[in-house]
C-alpha cells in the first residue's frame, strides 16, 4: 500500500485521483451510482466553487443534514477555504435537528428533499443536497486553490439540553485514517461494505477515510435493519466484499438469522471483519468470529478521539490459540497515540502505553506478567484528538489534562500482554446500535408528562441492539402509573424514535448518593434483577439455609418488588413460646443471628429491609401456657428484638385483623374453611408426638387437631397482613403445612447446622 501523508484533505484526494482515478471510490448501492477517485476530486474543486457563491469563507459553518457520500467531496471543499462542515444525525427529531443548527449556526444548510424544504420554510439558508451537488455548467478550474485547514463538528447528542459539537480538525482525521489503513494493510485490492450512517464517525473513518487513504472501495449499501439483513450476505458476495464493518447489535442479528436460515457458505473474498461503535461482549466475538472463518477486529475510541485510538492487532500466520483468546475482551493496543490508565485514588503511579512515555522516550512502557496494573480512568492523547467542543470552552477544559490527554470516562486497565481491556464506563451514555444516547435528554422530556414527579434512564444489555433504553419512573403521589405507550408517544413526539425508551418500569424512588445524584449502576442493577439476584445469592448459603427455598423465582420476585418501590425486602418469621419465662443465650443468639442474616439484604437508605416477628400466643394458648408466661416472654424477645432493629407483633393481632376470634377458636366454635392442601390425617402421628411434647393442657390428640386448624388459620391472617413478605422459619420443608401461604427460607436457628428451635431450649 502507497501511504498518503497529506496534511490536507483535498491533497489526500488529488493524491489518489492521480494514483488510482478511474478505480472506484465509492460504489453506491442505493442509488446505483459509482464515485471514481478522479470524480471525487473533482467534486470538491466543484463544491468550493459553489460554497463560495454562497459566501462561505474562513471559519464559515455549513451544515449537511444527509447521510450521503457528498459529505467526503464536500469536508474536502471545506478545505480550500478553511471552513468548517457540521454533519447533522437525520434520525433525530426535529426539534432536535433543529436544536442542533440552532448550536452549529450555519450559514448554508444542505439537506435532501422534503428536510430542504422544511428548514428552508423556517428561516433557514438551506439548499436541496442534489441541486447543490448536480455536475456543473462549465469546467471546474483545473487548477486548485490554496488549502485551507477545515474543520469537522459531529454532534455528539441530540438535544433539549445543550448540544455538544465535537471539533476535528484535518490533521486529526487524516492521522487517524493512516492508522488505520496502516494497521490492517488497507489497499486498492480492498472492498469494504458500509451499513452505517455517515452522520456518525465510525463510518465516516473506517469506511471512509481510512480506505480512501489506501485508495481502497467502499459499497455503499441500505442502513442495516431487520428488512435488509436477509440480504447482507448476498451484497457481500455480489460486490466482492473483502471486509465488513459492523457493530455488536448487527453481528448479534446475522448471527440468529443464520440459525433461522443458515446463508450456506460465506464469500471466498472476506478477509476481515471490523467491529466498532459499542463494546464487543468475548462470547459474541467469538460465535461471529467462528461464523464468519476470518479474523474479527476489535477497535476503540470515541467521537473526542475522531474513531479509533486502540486496535486489535492483525495475529500473525504463527499465532497460536493462546494468543487470539488474549485477544477477546481487548480493544488491542494504542495505534499512533498514546494512552494513560490514570489512577483514580492516585494510591498507584499513572501508567503510559503508546508511541511516547511521560519521560519523553520513544518507546512506551512494557507490562510484565508480574506488574499488578491497576483500573483507572482511561485517557488519550496524540494527533487524533478534537479540537475541543464548538463553542463550549469549559466543556473543552474539563476533557483535558494540564498535559494534554483526553479524559474518557471510561474505566479500564492494560494487562500483562500490554492489551487495553475497558471494564466499565464513568459516563452514563447509553450505546444502542452503536448509538449514543444520552440519558439526560429522555429524562428531561420524560419529567414533563403529565403526573411523572422523576424519571431516570439507563441501558440495560441486550442482545440484539447491545444496550436497550430503560426508563425508571416514579408518579407524583395519589397518581396511578400511566399507560407505557402513552408515555412512548409523548417522548416521540419530541426525540429522535431511536431514543424512545425500549422498557419503562414504575418505581416508588429513585435511589440517590447522599448528595442527591442518582445512583445509575444500582438502578441499572435493581431493573434488570442483578441487585435482587445477588442479595437471594447471599442468603441461599449453607452458612445460613438448612434446606433450599420453597421458591425461588417467587422470592426474587419479591426482592425485586421491594427494591423498586423502595419499602424493601419484608422477612416476617414465627418466634414461639417454651415454659421459659425470661429470655436465655440461646434466644439471644438466634435472634443475632437473624439480624445478620436480615443486613446482607439492607440497601439503606433507599431500600432497608425489615424482619417482622410474629409471637405465636395462639399456640402457646394451645399448649396451654399461662397468659402471664407467655406476656412475660415475649415481652423481653420484643424488646430485644427492637434493639437490633426488628418489628415485633402477636398472632392473635394478626388473626384480629383478619376477622377471626381466637376465643371463638378454643371454644371449638370456629374452624378454618381451607387446609394448606395436606390433611390433619396425612400428618396425625407428627403433631400428636408433638403435642405429647409441648402441651400442658388438653390431650395429645386433641391439642395435635387444635394446632392443626390453628395453623390453616394463621396462614390466612399471615398472608393477609404480609402479601409481599418473605417467611423465615427454623422448620424444613416437610413441615410446610405449618405455614403461611408465602414462599420461604428455611434456615438453621442459633448457629450453623443447628435447627432446635431457640424457645424450647
Amino acid at each position: 500500500m502507497t501511504a498518503v501523508t497529506s496534511p490536507s484533505l483535498l491533497e489526500v484526494l488529488r493524491t489518489r485521483a492521480k494514483s488510482s482515478g478511474s478505480a472506484p471510490a465509492f460504489v453506491d448501492v442505493r442509488s446505483g451510482r459509482q464515485l471514481t477517485y478522479d470524480a471525487l476530486h473533482a467534486t470538491a474543486l466543484a463544491l468550493a466553487v459553489r460554497l463560495r457563491t454562497h459566501g462561505i469563507e474562513r471559519n464559515s459553518v455549513v451544515a449537511l443534514v444527509a447521510n450521503d457520500v457528498t459529505v467526503f467531496p464536500l469536508l474536502a471543499a471545506c478545505s480550500t477555504l478553511g471552513a468548517q462542515l457540521a454533519v447533522i444525525d437525520t434520525s433525530l427529531h426535529p426539534l432536535e435537528i433543529a436544536a442542533n443548527l440552532d448550536h452549529a449556526d450555519p450559514k448554508l444548510v444542505i439537506a435532501s428533499g422534503e428536510l430542504a424544504s422544511r428548514l428552508s420554510g423556517s428561516g433557514r439558508p438551506a439548499v436541496d443536497l442534489a441541486s447543490f451537488t448536480a455536475p456543473p455548467d462549465a469546467n471546474v478550474p483545473s487548477e486548485e486553490p490554496a488549502s485551507g485547514q477545515s474543520r469537522l463538528i459531529i454532534y455528539t447528542s441530540g438535544s433539549t439540553g445543550s448540544p455538544k459539537g465535537v471539533v476535528l480538525g484535518e490533521s486529526a482525521l487524516t492521522a487517524n485514517a493512516r492508522s488505520v489503513a496502516s494497521t490492517y494493510e488497507l489497499s486498492e485490492a480492498d472492498r469494504l461494505l458500509c451499513v452505517l450512517p455517515f452522520y456518525h464517525m465510525n463510518a465516516l473513518m473506517i469506511t471512509g477515510w481510512a480506505p480512501i487513504v489506501a485508495g481502497a472501495t467502499t459499497v455503499v449499501a441500505p442502513l442495516f435493519s431487520a428488512a435488509t439483513a436477509k440480504s447482507y450476505w448476498a451484497t457481500v458476495a455480489e460486490y466482492g466484499v473483502t471486509i465488513c464493518s459492523l457493530t455488536p447489535s448487527i453481528m448479534s442479528a446475522l448471527l440468529k438469522l443464520a440459525e433461522q436460515d443458515p446463508p450456506g457458505p460465506l464469500p471466498a473474498t472476506l478477509r476481515l471483519i471490523f467491529c466498532g461503535a459499542a463494546p464487543l461482549r468475548a462470547d459474541l466475538w467469538k460465535r461471529f468470529q467462528d461464523f464468519v472463518g476470518v479474523p474479527v477486529h476489535q477497535g476503540y475510541g470515541l467521537t473526542e478521539t475522531t474513531c479509533w485510538a486502540s486496535m486489535t492487532p492483525p495475529l500473525r500466520p504463527s499465532s497460536d490459540e493462546a494468543e487470539q483468546e488474549r485477544l477477546f475482551e481487548t480493544v488491542g493496543v494504542p495505534v499512533d497515540c498514546e494512552i494513560r490508565v490514570s489512577s483514580t485514588d492516585k494510591s498507584t503511579d499513572d501508567l503510559v502505553f503508546g508511541e511516547s512515555s511521560r519521560a519523553g522516550s520513544d518507546e512506551g512502557q512494557e507490562p510484565t506478567a508480574a506488574e499488578a496494573i491497576p483500573v483507572g480512568e482511561v485517557q488519550i492523547r496524540g494527533p487524533l484528538l478534537m479540537d475541543g467542543y464548538y463553542r463550549n470552552k469549559a466543556a473543552t477544559r474539563e476533557t483535558f489534562t494540564s498535559d494534554g490527554f483526553l479524559r474518557t470516562g471510561d474505566l479500564g486497565y492494560f494487562d500483562a500482554h500490554g492489551l487495553l481491556r475497558i471494564v466499565g464506563r464513568r459516563k452514563e451514555i447509553i450505546i444502542k446500535n452503536g448509538i449514543n444516547i444520552v440519558p439526560d435528554e429522555i429524562d428531561g422530556v420524560l419529567r414533563h408528562f403529565p403526573g411523572i414527579a422523576e424519571a431516570k434512564s439507563v441501558g440495560l444489555p441486550d442482545d440484539v441492539l447491545g444496550e436497550l433504553v430503560c426508563s425508571v419512573c416514579v408518579t407524583k403521589e395519589g397518581v396511578a402509573p400511566p399507560r407505557a405507550a402513552e408515555i412512548r408517544r409523548f417522548v416521540r413526539e419530541h426525540l429522535a424514535a431511536f431514543k424512545v425508551p425500549d422498557r419503562i418500569v414504575f418505581a416508588g424512588h429513585i435511589p440517590k448518593t447522599p448528595t442527591g445524584k442518582p445512583r445509575t449502576g444500582e438502578i441499572r442493577r435493581i431493573v434488570n434483577g442483578e441487585l435482587a439476584d445477588e442479595l437471594l445469592s447471599r442468603l441461599d448459603t449453607w452458612k445460613f439455609k438448612r434446606a433450599h427455598p420453597s421458591d425461588r423465582d417467587q422470592i426474587l420476585e419479591r426482592f425485586q418488588t421491594g427494591l423498586l418501590s423502595g419499602q424493601g425486602i419484608t422477612f416476617v418469621a414465627y418466634w414461639g413460646c417454651g415454659r421459659r419465662e425470661s429470655l436465655a443465650d440461646p434466644d439471644r443468639e438466634a435472634l443475632e443471628r437473624l439480624r445478620e442474616f436480615i443486613s446482607l439484604a439492607d440497601r439503606r437508605p433507599y431500600a432497608p429491609s425489615k424482619l417482622v416477628l410474629i409471637c405465636t400466643d395462639v399456640h402457646a394458648a394451645i399448649n396451654g401456657k399461662g397468659q402471664a408466661l407467655a406476656a412475660g416472654y415475649f415481652g423481653q424477645v420484643g424488646d430485644y428484638a427492637r434493639r437490633l432493629g426488628f418489628d415485633t407483633v402477636w398472632l392473635s393481632e394478626l388473626w384480629t385483623r383478619a376477622g377471626q376470634d381466637l376465643q371463638a377458636f378454643l371454644a371449638g366454635e370456629l374452624k378454618p374453611s381451607e387446609s394448606t392442601g395436606v390433611s390433619f390425617e396425612q400428618v396425625r402421628d407428627e403433631l400428636v408426638e408433638r403435642a405429647e411434647k409441648h402441651s400442658d393442657v388438653h390431650a395429645a390428640e386433641e391439642a395435635a387437631r387444635m394446632y392443626y386448624d390453628a395453623c390453616q388459620l394463621d396462614a390466612v391472617a399471615v398472608q393477609h397482613a404480609f402479601e409481599d413478605a418473605v417467611f423465615l422459619t427454623y422448620n424444613g420443608p416437610a413441615a410446610s403445612f405449618t405455614l403461611p401461604r408465602l414462599p420461604t427460607m428455611y434456615i438453621y436457628s442459633y448457629k450453623r447446622k443447628r435447627t432446635e428451635k431457640p424457645w424450647f431450649m
